[in-house]
């Protein structure tokens, strides 16, 4: 059994691996516990990026925070989140667990999914 395969039953999001300083977009279809999909469009949601094994420690990425980009609502269900270079060329050569922060328009506060993100160092180009 693979580090990956300890979580692939409980959560929905796939496994991202990219090297460390890339553009790349994430999307995010956003269900409850039950499988039902969340309207989002008038809700707020965070995403969160930690060190995998870590979950007492502060987030290395948030969503809006530290001049990361906040999300953006794509659809209905849906949102993306562009981490740009600057966001993560500090970073690599390790596991780490993203997180969603969902709250609807009621205020309910749900964490639908998480998923395993490898990022691996950039060699140094000149």
């Amino acid at each position: 059994m693979t580090l990956y395969d300890d979580y692939r039953n409980t959560d929905y999001l796939d496994d991202i691996s990219f090297i460390a300083g890339t553009e790349i977009t994430l999307n995010f279809p956003v269900y409850d516990t039950v499988g039902v999909p969340i309207n989002v469009t008038s809700a707020s949601m965070v995403w969160v990026l930690g060190l995998y094994g870590q979950p007492e420690a502060a987030p290395l990425l948030q969503s809006g925070v530290g001049g990361v980009p906040a999300v953006t609502v794509t659809g209905s269900t849906t949102f993306t989140i562009t981490l740009r270079e600057q966001d993560t060329v500090s970073l690599g050569d390790s596991i780490y667990l993203q997180q969603l922060k969902v709250t609807d328009s009621t205020g309910k506060k749900l964490r639908p999914a998480q998923g395993i993100v490898v990022i691996r160092k950039a060699i140094p180009i000149a």
